[in-house]
């Protein structure tokens, strides 16, 4: 995250380094506390707990959400996708499943749009509403993402995003 200040802000360097330019103002990155153990740790276990606790309220909804999908469409509840995490290291993203690929290739590199013909009738409502992301509680318990931060992305993208 970086703080934006505006063009004739510079005058003074912010504490904790020299700034950068974006966009021909001056930017200073922000730290957000979990780069040190102690606030790592305290994020890590607010996640945990919220996930948990998410995880018991919910199972209800994702019964009916799983029963759902599979009556409407068949086997394969679950879509597993893999993710680019934290430090770059990748896991598998859990959602339920609301499209029918046409292949793997094309599922790892289009993004999808609201006319996407693939959508299912129960995988719209499921976008909807947001439901389909319920199993991502169990990334968040498995400490694979966090509940507030940046979202994870394809490799695909963050490769075509690094350039």
């Amino acid at each position: 995250m970086w703080l934006i200040t505006g063009p004739g802000a510079g005058a003074g360097t912010p504490a904790g380094g020299r700034p950068d330019h974006l966009w021909g103002f001056i930017a200073q990155p922000l730290r957000d506390g979990t780069d040190r153990p102690l606030g790592h740790g305290v994020k890590r276990a607010m996640d945990a707990v919220l996930a948990a606790v998410g995880l018991v309220l919910a199972a209800p909804v994702m019964a009916v959400c799983a029963l759902a999908v599979r009556l409407s469409d068949g086997p394969g509840v679950i879509f597993r996708q893999e993710r680019v995490g934290r430090h770059g290291r990748p896991f598998v993203l859990l959602k339920f499943r609301t499209l029918r690929p046409a292949d793997v290739q094309e599922s790892a590199t289009r993004w999808n749009v609201a006319s996407d013909g693939r959508l299912s009738r129960v995988g719209r409502m499921l976008r909807r509403t947001s439901l389909d992301e319920l199993p991502q509680l169990w990334n968040v318990l498995r400490g694979d993402m966090s509940m507030v931060g940046p979202r994870p992305e394809r490799p695909f993208f963050v490769a075509q995003f690094s350039r």
